[in-house]
Order: structure tokens, then sequence, then C-alpha cells
């Protein structure tokens, strides 16, 4: 039944489908000055470089106490990248390390243009190589990772719903569940049926919708750890029962 019809095959699989390619593939957020962190050790008047990155319209300068905050942050995904300038700093002897993540390489490319232009500024970038990059290892997905999940979380929503509502009302008023009387099925066990054969149809959804976030956009699920996907599973069930329950008390009213 559900195969025959083109609009549930539409709103079930295709829609959610180009929904999160769309959306997964426009770049939705603009362009923002990224947040920056800065880790200063250094006591001996370079506060001068400082201000100048707080004054910066390109950058938003964020204070951390340590690396480790930093990281942490980077990790959340509240900067791009971070700074640390050594203490008693100066090109000739130490350098000024900037870390950031991979994929974040053009925010890495601002800032490093950034120091050398203030460096160049104070007439101290001398001959040896003042900035360190570094690439964390560290998997940040980005705003994709919060739109594979949530289309799929929208898929389930809608599949539960919707289509059991639609689908009862359209039996009701064609007179399927009085026609069911007279033959030795019951209505109590068509609807099971039909709840059963839509919670398989979610499950196949959800795994469709992640597979193509994986391959297509290169979302990592769990990283894939099997319990993760395990997990994922059971709260697609999970959710497929808890809006197709929805779905049927709108209908019976």
């Amino acid at each position: 039944m559900f195969f025959r019809r083109k609009s549930s095959i539409f709103w079930s699989l295709f829609f959610p489908v180009v929904t999160m390619l769309v959306f997964g593939n426009a770049n939705i957020l603009g362009f923002s000055a990224p947040n920056v962190g800065i880790v200063n050790y250094s006591q001996n008047g370079n506060s001068e470089i400082v201000e100048k990155l707080n004054a910066a319209t390109s950058i938003k300068i964020i204070s951390m106490s340590s690396p480790d905050e930093a990281i942490s942050a980077l990790e959340k995904g509240s900067i791009a990248s971070f700074i640390e300038i050594p203490q008693n700093f100066s090109p000739q002897v130490s350098k000024i390390v900037i870390t950031t993540r991979k994929g974040d390489e053009p925010e890495l490319e601002l800032v490093q243009n950034l120091i050398y232009t203030i460096l160049n500024d104070k007439a101290e970038l001398g001959s040896g190589d003042s900035i360190e990059l570094k690439i964390a290892d560290i998997n940040y997905q980005g705003y994709r990772g919060f739109i594979v999940p949530g289309i799929a979380a929208m898929a389930i929503m809608q599949s539960g719903i919707f289509s059991v509502v639609f689908t009862l009302l359209s039996y009701k008023n064609q007179g399927v569940m009085r026609r069911l009387q007279a033959t030795p099925i019951s209505p109590s066990h068509f609807i099971v049926g039909h709840l059963v054969s839509r919670l398989v149809i979610i499950v196949t959804q959800t795994i469709l919708l992640l597979a193509m976030g994986v391959l297509i956009l290169g979302v990592s699920i769990g990283q894939g750890n099997i319990l993760a996907l395990i997990n994922i599973l059971f709260l697609s069930i999970l959710g497929g029962i808890l809006f197709l329950s929805i779905g049927l008390a709108i209908s019976s009213l």
C-alpha cells in the first residue's frame, strides 16, 4: 500500500533526503568573524599584540586561561582556533603558536596573516619563522553534524504522525474499517499490521538518511562504534513507536 502512493514515497523518503542534502551543502551560516581564543603567557610588553588582535574586526578574540581550556572550546566549536603567546615572546628566540581543527584552514590563514601584519607593524618579524602552525586531532563536523540527526528526527516525527493520521482518516471516510468487520481479520489486527509496517519504513528511512549523511556529507556517525549504531536504531524504533502512538491518538478523535 505504501509503495502504491507516490505522495507517501515523496514525503517519507525523497523530501527528507533532498532537504538534508540542500542544507548540508549550503553555506547557510554565511561569513562571520570567527571566534579565536588566546592564551597569553607573555609579560614583557607584548600587550600591544593582544590589543591589536582585540581591535581587529576580522576575528573575535576570547581570552583563555590554558591550552586545555582552548582545546575544550575547540572541540565544542566555541572557537575556530586559538593563539598561544609564549612567555617573554621575541620572534628571534620563540614562536607564537596557532592551533586549529582540520577543515578550518581558512580561519588559520586569516589569523596567521593578521599576526604577521601586527609583527611587521612592530618591526619584530625578524629573519626567523615567528609563527608555528598546528592542526589539532579533533573530529568536529560543524553544522552538518546537527543537520543530519535533526533531519532524521524530523522524518521520524513526520512519518509517525502524519502518515498514520491521514491514512486512517482516509480509511474511515472510505468505509474500509466497517468493511473489515465482514472479514476474518479484525480491525485491531489490521491497525497493528499497519503500524508495524510503518515502523519498518521509519527504521529504513532513518538508515537511509544516516547513510546519505555519511557517504555524501562526510558526517561521522558514532565514530564507527557498533554500539552507537545499535543505540541509534533503538532510538529510531522508540521514536517511531512514540510518534505512531500520537498519530493513532489523533486519528481516533
